[in-house]
């Protein structure tokens, strides 16, 4: 398991799908955790990568609907 500041590196240069992939792959680790019984920190850092690639796919869907808003303007504009 990579620690937290490892994922939040990996994260920064991902595309949309593979920031999904990731997404995945934290839920997968966090529902493992949860079904042991484990939890502690290691339950606190699952949740954590959970949460900030979430918001990762939320910048990235941001901007990428601003640039959208933005070409359109362009094109609509004479």
């Amino acid at each position: 398991m990579l620690d937290f500041q490892a994922w939040m590196n990996e994260l920064a240069d991902m595309s949309l799908n593979e920031l999904v992939g990731k997404l995945k792959e934290a839920k997968d680790e966090l529902d493992k955790l949860e079904e042991t019984g484990q939890g502690g920190s290691l339950l606190a850092v699952a949740r954590q990568k959970v949460t900030s690639t979430q918001n990762a796919i939320n910048r990235v869907e941001t901007k990428e609907a601003n640039k959208q808003a933005k070409t359109k303007e362009k094109e609509d504009s004479p």
